[in-house]
């Protein structure tokens, strides 16, 4: 974490709860791009924390970066800001550099372009499927295969075919097709094809236990604000016991969900990375249930409504808990772990204790 953290999250906290209001976050669902809110960001230099000041960011750590990542799924910031932070990072890490436009990246199972030089430079072909908010950015990473070895490649977007698809949420999770498209120049860098997908799947996960930690902290922001103002039978719908036991299951998953967000992230930083993430990321996954159901409970038939904003946050939920692995790959994933080192046992491995 740097010295500028609070600051940087007042900012960011400002920001968003200026600008992504429902009534954008309605625009978002309905086609239009956010650009006043992606360039309020981009002019605080707040898409690019986390990146290094002489790969043209601003400085910080992961820390400060899932910070930002965490206010923008509690406002559901309709813009690819993970994706960019994460795809600007990770090219940093890598010796590229990134502009200030909206980036996306892919990296699911399946998702590889082919990349064929010409004298003219390269042809690229292949098909990128669930690509978060591709209709709307600049650019995406991937993975590309050329004469048997697998690089890590920008590509335009520009010139691609872009079939839009959207989540459950609104969001935009477009498909992408480069049928034979010509570029004169591509920023390649060869890495270990399943490794570095392994990697951007992992960021992606834990990209989607930040944003989901942040959309449950608003959710329960909004069921205690309504409770105290709602009367029912002469009494504040709070003074209820039934409406109590809701807002204190809430209010618990919402806290055990931010701690095993930190956990997770502090792990990242201390190379201890995947064992905290699966945890993490079952513990996130199995709460939204449970409090998008308790807070649809406490605001009754007005939280599914249009009019409320309840509804863009627990969709969200809904929507982000299936991204990036859902909680049976990630169970799947910790029982591969254990089998894999059979003289650690079940407790040691989820303390993380030899005791």
């Amino acid at each position: 974490m740097s010295d500028m953290k609070e600051m940087i999250v007042d900012v960011t906290n400002n920001i968003f709860k200026d600008l992504s209001t429902k009534e954008t976050i309605d625009k978002s669902e309905n086609g239009e791009w956010t650009q006043s809110l992606w360039d309020v960001l981009k002019e605080s230099e707040l898409i690019s924390i986390g990146v290094p000041e002489n790969l043209g960011g601003s400085g910080g750590d992961f820390d400060d970066a899932f910070s930002i990542i965490y206010l923008a799924g509690k406002y559901a910031a309709p813009i690819p800001l993970s994706e960019t932070i994460i795809a600007k990072r990770v090219l940093g890490e890598l010796g590229q550099k990134a502009g200030n436009d909206p980036i996306t990246f892919s990296f699911e199972e399946g998702n590889e372009v082919t990349v064929k030089k010409t004298n003219e430079g390269a042809v690229v072909s292949g098909k990128l499927a669930n690509v978060p908010w591709a209709r709307h950015a600049k650019n995406v990473v991937a993975l590309a295969e050329m004469e048997g070895k697998s690089f890590v490649v920008q590509l335009p977007l520009e010139k691609a075919e872009i079939e839009k698809v959207n989540n459950i949420a609104g969001e935009p999770r477009d498909t992408v097709v480069f049928d034979e498209i010509a570029f004169e120049e591509l920023a390649l860098c060869e890495v270990d094809g399943d490794a570095f997908r392994e990697k951007m799947l992992n960021l992606g996960a834990l990209s989607r236990v930040v944003m989901m930690a942040g959309a449950m902290e608003m959710i329960m922001d909004l069921s205690v604000r309504y409770v105290s103002e709602r009367k029912q039978f002469g009494r504040f719908l709070h003074r209820f016991q039934a409406v109590q036991q809701h807002l204190a299951k809430l209010t618990g998953e919402t806290v055990i969900s931010i701690a095993a967000m930190n956990n997770a992230i502090a792990a990242y930083e201390e190379g201890q990375f995947l064992q905290e993430l699966a945890y993490a990321r079952i513990r996130v996954n199995e709460a939204a249930e449970k409090v998008a159901k308790s807070a649809h409970q406490v605001h009754a038939g007005i939280g599914v409504t249009y009019e409320h904003s309840l509804h863009q946050f627990t969709r969200r939920l809904w929507a982000w808990r299936e991204e990036f692995g859902n909680e049976s790959i990630w169970i799947d994933k910790t029982v591969e772990h254990l089998l894999d080192n059979p003289d650690v046992g079940v407790w040691e491995a989820m303390t993380n204790t030899n005791n």
